[in-house]
């Protein structure tokens, strides 16, 4: 669906980089067992680290409605912290 990536590669440029300290973005883009899976790793830095990943902002949810009226429940959307790195890796089947 067109667009559809568009908050999980705006999110780490909002929330990831910072003019102080040094900062990363990796994407990556695979096809494994007729499933598209797009991660997203991008630094965190201690004002943005304490942000509470229950609770996504208004483009990951509308993210996550779009998900579910175009996959049900056939799609899985991870968003994990972890050493400084948030990584959001969203799995879609590849034969809707």
């Amino acid at each position: 669906p067109p667009l559809l990536f568009i908050s999980l590669l705006e999110n780490p440029y909002k929330h990831g980089v910072s003019n102080s300290e040094v900062s990363f973005i990796r994407n990556n883009l695979e096809i494994k067992d007729n499933h598209l899976i797009f991660t997203v790793e991008s630094s965190t830095h201690q004002q943005n680290s304490q942000e509470d990943l229950s609770r996504p902002g208004i483009g990951i949810k509308n993210m996550t409605k779009r998900l579910d009226i175009i996959y049900g429940e056939n799609y899985t959307l991870d968003l994990t912290e972890k050493n400084g790195t948030f990584i959001a890796q969203l799995t879609i089947p590849t034969n809707y």
